[in-house]
């Protein structure tokens, strides 16, 4: 191993450049993911909300309709996103319709109860 510098380019033989370093990442297009991440989130506050009356309802059906539009227009978005929103948003549906029935029962049972009349 010598100290010593190569010598420079000869007119007939021309200097290469340098070949430009690569960068960190390679910059791509970004991914669309903004129907998956929003129906995954409506899927967790359905389950989470599928207590309240109406409102967990509402949720729910929303989650629903947001993960099945994005599986469509979504083919590049992670797929775990939407089977989870989806998943989520059909288990809210399901817990929120029986606390829809169970609450209408509950009171027509309450409003009978007022019509008994005790002789």
């Amino acid at each position: 191993m010598s100290d010593a510098t190569p010598p420079p380019p000869t007119p007939e033989q021309p200097a290469t450049p340098a070949a430009p370093a690569a960068p960190a990442y390679a910059p791509g297009t970004p991914v669309k993911q903004g129907l998956s991440l929003t129906g995954f989130i409506l899927g967790i506050a359905a389950v989470v909300f599928s207590w309240v009356f109406i409102f967990g309802l509402l949720v729910a059906i929303a989650g629903l309709i947001i993960s099945l539009i994005a599986r469509g227009r979504e083919p590049q978005a992670p797929n775990w996103m939407k089977l989870i929103g989806l998943i989520l948003s059909i288990v809210g549906l399901v817990i929120a319709a029986l606390v829809l029935i169970f609450t209408i029962i509950g009171l027509v049972a309450l409003a009978s109860v007022g019509n008994l009349n005790s002789y």
